[in-house]
């Protein structure tokens, strides 16, 4: 499985490439910036994104929206990352299309 990871704080994507990568047939595809990502959009290739939900230029709502353009994208599930335990957050999330949510720090167990 091909895991798209996106996140604009270096310490946490590492952390989540760490976590995929443990993880047996998965491998990870990490993006510090979401702006690659949608440089990069037509050849990506993954099968989940887990997208942090607060970034500077592309919010992770904002990069979803742009993402599920790309029809290949469109039924692709995303799960947010986000230190917001706020309820609006989590709605404005699952309603851009989001499965489900980790809440930071990530623990490994979720």
């Amino acid at each position: 499985m091909r895991i798209l990871l996106v996140d604009d704080n270096k310490t946490n994507l590492s952390l989540l490439t760490r976590l995929v990568e443990k993880l047996p047939d998965c491998v990870a595809i990490p993006y510090l910036h979401p702006e690659d990502v949608l440089a990069d959009a037509p050849a990506l290739e993954f099968d989940i994104a887990v997208i942090d939900f607060q970034m500077p230029v592309y919010s992770g709502i904002e990069l979803l929206t742009e993402l599920v353009r790309f029809e290949n994208y469109r039924d692709k599930p995303v799960v947010f990352v986000t230190a917001d335990t706020d309820t609006a957050t989590r709605m404005a999330a699952l309603n851009a299309g989001a499965i489900d949510f980790l809440t930071k720090p990530v623990n490994p167990l979720e």
